[in-house]
């Protein structure tokens, strides 16, 4: 919940403060950089302290990156080094959470366990969008990152209260697992990784600017909420056709789909459209996600004493081709116009499902 409480609102919120888009797509490529950087070294500080703690250390993070985007209008801080708090933050977590989840979850039905996980995620994907649609129109929108500290401090207590569930101080050597023999998992990540990223970046900044009117974090809120919602109940029968082998079909069904919402998107200049666009995103987003995640997951099963490795590798190589992308982006804008730019972008994130679908995990 405190994630998506601003998640969909920081391009907005930095064009609301006057900041132009080509700053904007810099901070992205500022960002994805320092997560290109910080993927291997963070997977150094999760075998050395195990997922649990180095979750903590991110929320801890995460809390000095709302503290600066609260305090970003008063201060001008440079965009450089609240995107670099920002990403460490979020190479931490996603590192740690993905390590965590991995070791944990069960391989005959890991599917329901990730349908279930996807339900709290969007019970709290769902509240925090409105909320912060809420917060940002009645009181200003630097403080949805007030509300998201307060949420974060809560989010501590269960990190706090409860066991290390994976062995820590281990050694781990990144040059004991061959690329080759990972080549196809690679590619197939980076598709997916492009897709979502630029789905919850590129998305609220088209319509925030080309699409909606006033009332924008309201309005985005809402959009963003029911999408979720709609989410939910798709979530938990998605895992179970997932356990039952039935994840290549999903994905691939899914991926075609999403493809066509993404070319649809630019097309958007109406609420209902949105609403309903922004739906089908959801959906069919929910869908890869527990499909692929639960081959992996159980890929990474298949590589003893190389989960870390194996994951954090994942993690660098997607944040990699995130940087291109928006780094070409910010050239086609400067050279074109940066509405032209989103539209390349949503193509760019359709095409991408093609390369999703080239995996070929052997537990879908």
């Amino acid at each position: 919940m405190a994630f998506s409480l601003v998640g969909v609102f920081i391009p907005i919120f930095l064009y609301g403060l006057e900041y132009s888009l080509a700053e904007i797509f810099s901070f992205y490529i500022a960002y994805f950089v320092a997560r290109t950087l910080f993927h291997l070294p963070a997977g150094y500080v999760v075998a050395r302290f195990g997922p649990k703690h180095t979750l903590i250390i991110s929320f801890v993070l995460q809390l000095v990156s709302s503290i600066s985007f609260l305090t970003l209008p008063e201060q001008q801080w440079p965009l450089g080094a609240v995107a670099a708090i920002w990403a460490t933050a979020n190479t931490l977590f996603f590192t740690a959470y993905h390590v965590d989840f991995s070791k944990v979850k069960h391989s005959d039905h890991s599917g329901k366990e990730m349908g279930f996980a996807n339900i709290v995620q969007r019970v709290g994907g769902a509240l925090g969008p409105i909320v912060g649609g809420i917060v940002a129109t009645v009181f200003g929108p630097q403080y949805i990152f007030l509300a998201m500290t307060l949420l974060l401090l809560v989010g501590l207590i269960p990190l706090l209260s409860t066991a290390e569930p994976v062995k820590t101080h281990q050694k781990i050597r990144f040059r004991s697992l061959r690329l080759s023999s990972i080549k196809r998992d690679l590619i197939s990540y980076a598709g997916l990784t492009i897709t979502h990223q630029l789905s919850v970046t590129l998305w609220p900044l088209y319509l925030g600017i080309f699409a909606l009117g006033a009332n924008v974090y309201l309005e985005l809120g809402a959009i963003s909420s029911v999408g979720f919602v709609v989410s939910i109940f798709t979530a938990y029968a998605i895992g179970q056709l997932v356990d039952k082998r039935k994840g290549r079909e999903l994905l691939q069904l899914s991926a075609i789909v999403d493809m066509v919402v993404q070319f649809f998107r630019p097309f958007v200049q109406s609420l209902p459209f949105a609403f309903a666009v922004n739906t089908a995103g959801e959906t069919t987003a929910v869908s890869m996600r527990i499909a692929y995640q639960k081959g992996m997951y159980d890929a990474a099963d298949d590589l003893p004493g190389n989960r870390i490795v194996y994951i954090s590798i994942m993690e660098m190589v997607g944040a990699i081709v995130k940087t291109a992308v928006w780094t070409l982006m910010l050239f086609v804008g400067l050279a074109a116009g940066f509405e032209i730019a989103i539209v390349i972008g949503f193509v760019i994130a359709g095409l991408a499902n093609l390369l999703t679908i080239t995996e070929r995990f052997k537990a879908l």
